[in-house]
C-alpha cells in the first residue's frame, strides 16, 4: 500500500510537473512572441519616434522662418508707420500752410469788399456830382439857347427894322 501510495503520488508529481512544463513551454512561447511584438514595437516606436523628431525639427525651422518673416514684418510696419507719420506731419503742415494762405486770401477779400464798397460809395457821390453838374450845364444851356434865341430874334427884328 505504501508503494502504491507512493507510485500514486509520484505519479500525480510527474503529471504536474508535466503540466507545468507544458505550461513554461506555452509561457516561455508567449515570451518569446512577446518579445518579437516588443522589438516590432520597438522598431515602430523608433520609427514613429525619428518621424515626430524629423516633424518637430520641421516645425521649429517653420516657426524660426514665421518668427523671421514676423520680425521683417514688424520692421517694415514700423518704418512704414514713421514714413507715415512724416507724411503725415508734411500733410499737416501744407495744410496749415493753405489755411494761412486761405485766412489771407479772406482777409484780402473783405479788403477788396471795403474798398469796392468805397469806390462805389464814391463812385456814386462822383456820378452824382456829375449828374448834378450836367444838370447845371444843361440848365445853362438852355438858358443861353433861350438867350440866343431871344437875341436872334432882336437881331431878326434889328434887320427888319434896318432894311
Amino acid at each position: 500500500d505504501a508503494n502504491s501510495q507512493g507510485d500514486m503520488a509520484r505519479q500525480e508529481l510527474e503529471r504536474r510537473l508535466e503540466e507545468r512544463a507544458a505550461s513554461l513551454a506555452a509561457a516561455q512561447e508567449e515570451n518569446e512572441q512577446l518579445r518579437a511584438q516588443l522589438s516590432d514595437a520597438t522598431l515602430q516606436g523608433d520609427s514613429v519616434r525619428q518621424e515626430m523628431e524629423r516633424r518637430l525639427e520641421e516645425r521649429a525651422a517653420s516657426l524660426s522662418a514665421v518668427q523671421r518673416e514676423n520680425a521683417q514684418l514688424r520692421a517694415q510696419l514700423s518704418d512704414a508707420n514713421s514714413q507715415g507719420d512724416m507724411a503725415r506731419q508734411e500733410l499737416e503742415r501744407r495744410l496749415e500752410e493753405r489755411a494761412a494762405s486761405l485766412a489771407a486770401a479772406q482777409e484780402e477779400n473783405e479788403q477788396l469788399r471795403a474798398q469796392l464798397s468805397d469806390a462805389t460809395l464814391q463812385g456814386d457821390s462822383v456820378r452824382q456830382e456829375m449828374e448834378r453838374r450836367l444838370e447845371e450845364r444843361a440848365a445853362s444851356l438852355s438858358a443861353v439857347q433861350r438867350e440866343n434865341a431871344q437875341l436872334r430874334a432882336q437881331l431878326s427884328d434889328a434887320n427888319s427894322q434896318g432894311d
